[in-house]
Formats: C-alpha cells, structure tokens, sequence
C-alpha cells in the first residue's frame, strides 16, 4: 500500500513533526511504500528519508521506502505560531487573509494531484485542524471529478492548531470543518482533545471521532541501569516556548534540594521562539545577575506566573551543587541515549496539552516523569496510576503552577521513588510499552 501523509509543516521538530516522521518510519517498516507532502527543505540529515522530491517523479517509492514530497519551494507559509520556517515567508494564520489562505491551498492541491496522477495513493493521513484536511479534502473532490478516484483519508489532531488558531480565531473553523467533514476518521490522541474539538465545532463531527495515543519507538526509547551515584539528573524536553513552563522551572531549579549531598543537573532540550531569552537567563542563574533575570523573565511573559520575586526570594543562584544545561534540539536518534542516563523528566506546562509524547518516550526509557496535572498529560498519569498504582500517584504536579512552594515541594519529592524502587526503571518501561508505534499505526490505518 502507499501511504501519503499530508504534512503543512518542516520534519525538523517536536510534536507533530516528531508524529509524522514516527509515522512514517513505521508504515515503511510494515512493508509499505510512504510519501510524506511537507516544507522540509533539509532531508540530508533525515536518514529515514530515502529521497527527496520538488519535482514529479515516474513513479511511487518502493515498498519500505519514504520520500519527502516538496509541493512549494517558498512563498507564504501560514504557521500556528510564529519561529524561524525559512526558506519561506511565514504568518500566523490569525494574520491572513481567507484569499491568503485559499492561494496556499489551491496551490497545494494542484501539486498533489499533479503527484496522485504520476503515483497512485491508496491511504491519505492529514495532520493538524488547519489546513491539510482542507487541502486532502479538496484533492479527494478533484480526483473523484475527474478520474472517479476516491482516495480514503483520516485526519490527525494535534494540539497548536486547535490551541493557537481554532480557539483564537474560529472565523478558520469553516475552513477545519471542510476537511474534517469528509474523513472516514478524525483521530485525537487524548479524550481531553476530543472533547474542546467537540466544543469548538459544535459535535457536528461526533460520530467519526477516535482516540489513538500517539505512539513511541520502543526499540530506540528503552532503558538501561542508571544509579544515582553522588547526582541527580532532571530534563526538560518540548518547544521553548511561554506555554510550557521552562520559564518556572528555570526559575525554581536552583531551589531543589534532594538532600544526600546530591548533586543537581537540569538538560534543557527544544527549540522554540524564547531560545535566546532562555539562555541568557541562565547567564543571569550563573552570573547572580538577579535583575537581570527579572527582566528576561517578565520579557514577553516568557515566566506566565506572577511569582513575587521580592516577597518570596525566588530568585536564587545557581551554586556548585546545580547547574543547567541547554543542548538545543535533539533528533530521536540523539535525544534516546540522552535519556537513559536521565533519573526524572518534567512536563510543567502552563497551557493544556492534546498528548505528551515526551512524557511516554521518557517512561520507555524509564525516566520518572513529572507532569503537569491536567489536559493530555493527566491521561497519561491516570494510565500509569490504573497500571502501576504505587509509581503513578507519584507522577502529578499540580493542576497548575501558581504557587511557586508547591511546585518546588513536589520537585524535591519526586527522590522519593527512585529511592523507594530499585526496579522503577523496569517497571516504568512496561508502562510505556503500550504506545509501541506499530500498535497505533495499525489502529490509525483501520477504517
């Protein structure tokens, strides 16, 4: 089977890019031949790629093989939320216009079909709200008005389209609806998704809607002994971005106290539009630079919490027994091994999540994770505590971060089941054998 993963987006990233390269690597494992349609100008460091395409080729990848489609060299790229997408010209979909919109779609329309024509498709997977269902949608009419071929397609949510456009500007959901409305599934990873598409579009897509985990590579993501010794060591991995905590959790390390005379080490791992603040707040941790620190940490509301600096001396220096990290983004190939010698993870983000594919690739490495206790991050705490209740209670920080005490009081706790459970490593890698990418991909391709 060929299978065409519609993709409006770069390869190079967490979240859905990370979903679409897992993705396909798996079809092709399974024996099928993968198209991936993206902006992805820089396929040489993807070595799951095996070739990479503007032009129309002959014929369709052979089976387990995956090419990258390039339906436009530049031009207006309309993104969720604004970061570095050159070559092209990108604009937050809040700032376009429908005619905008259309252009960039009917564009990409008359490309895939130019493809479809050249290399028959027999499954199409659309990824976020906005605008791949559009496009697929448009290109499934096209096709079944000129060559009477209905090409199946399901389309993917994934958490910034819905988060940064559909909620903030629901004049697009028209546009989601389009795509979404001619699916023969709509696939949400969590209920906490389903439930706010539900909202914004009114249930008019009920009855199509399923709930498929996004999925973990279990044979890179495992676990190996990793002691304690003299140092503990946390990770931050996601987008460095206000919505995801870095900044409070930045803010409250040098605090953590696990007592033992144990050591402290904080990896920072992403990329995102606050990358150069972030690393000049650590400076400022480094330096004891604390109005500094206030400055950059106020910048843009990159700290979302309003923490009294003064009141509650929050700002502390990082000393000899903490230091930080920021090692920028990681492919999956750098980031496993990272990982296995990693004791506990943090997820501490301010906005809801649809998933947490971090926090599931770092319990198959049996890191213990730390997530914030509600949206995407909650359904996997519960599924951990429904599975291994003793490991999983341990698991929630608070339903939000307002208070700076309790998050440091749960950060110095979390010691405890790493001291309490010689076999913790273990027992969280089975809990995150149940994401295994080709259980999901199986589930997604059954319609």
């Amino acid at each position: 089977m060929h299978v065409l993963i519609v993709h409006g987006y770069q390869l190079h990233g967490s979240g859905s890019c990370t979903y679409v390269a897992n993705l396909a690597k798996t079809y092709a494992s399974l024996g099928h031949s993968v198209t991936i349609s993206c902006q992805e100008t820089r396929t040489e460091s993807l070595d799951y790629v095996t070739d990479a395409t503007y032009d129309i080729p002959l014929a369709k990848p052979s089976p387990k093989e995956i090419r990258v489609f390039l339906p436009r060299k530049g031009g207006m790229l309309p993104v969720y939320k604004m970061d570095n997408f050159e070559p092209y010209d990108a604009k937050e979909i809040g700032d376009i216009s429908f005619e905008e919109a259309d252009d960039h779609i009917d564009v990409t329309v008359d490309r895939l079909e130019q493809y479809v024509n050249k290399c028959p498709v027999d499954f199409i997977i659309a990824n976020h709200a906005l605008f791949s269902p559009t496009i697929v949608s448009r290109l499934v009419k096209r096709l079944i008005e000129k060559a009477k071929i209905d090409i199946p397609y399901v389309v993917k949510i994934h958490g910034s389209g819905v988060t940064f456009t559909l909620e903030q500007h629901p004049e697009w959901i028209k546009y989601s609806l389009e795509g979404l409305m001619n699916a023969k599934k709509i696939i949400c990873g969590s209920v906490f998704m389903k439930k706010k598409l539900f909202r914004l579009t009114n249930h008019k897509i009920l009855p199509r809607v399923d709930i498929i985990p996004c999925g973990v590579d279990t044979k890179l993501f495992n676990t190996k002994k990793c002691p304690i010794d003299n140092k503990i060591t946390i990770v931050f991995v996601g987008k460095i971005l206000d919505t995801k905590g870095i900044a409070e959790l930045v803010t409250v390390f040098p605090h953590i106290n696990f007592g033992h005379n144990l050591k402290t080490e904080l990896l920072i791992i992403g990329d995102g539009p606050y990358r150069e603040t972030l690393n000049e707040m650590i400076v400022s941790l480094q330096t004891n630079d604390k109005d500094k620190y206030i400055s950059l940490a106020k910048r843009d509301k990159f700290l979302v919490q309003e923490w009294d600096f003064e009141k509650c001396n929050i700002f502390k220096p990082l000393d000899k027994n903490h230091t930080i990290k920021y090692l920028g983004y990681k492919m999956h190939d750098e980031l496993a091994p990272i990982l296995s010698n990693v004791h506990i993870g943090v997820t501490p983000s301010n906005e809801h999540e649809s998933f947490g594919i971090v926090i599931v690739e770092q319990l198959c490495s049996g890191v213990f994770p730390l997530c914030i206790d509600h949206s995407g991050p909650k359904e996997i705490s519960d599924f951990v505590e429904s599975t291994d209740p003793e490991l999983g209670k341990y698991m929630r920080l608070q339903k939000d971060l307002s208070s700076f005490d309790k998050f440091l009081d749960i950060l110095n706790k979390s010691i405890e089941p790493l001291i309490k459970y010689p076999d913790i490593r273990l027992r969280l890698n089975k809990c995150g054998s149940y994401y295994d990418w080709s259980n999901i991909c199986k589930n997604i391709i059954d319609i």
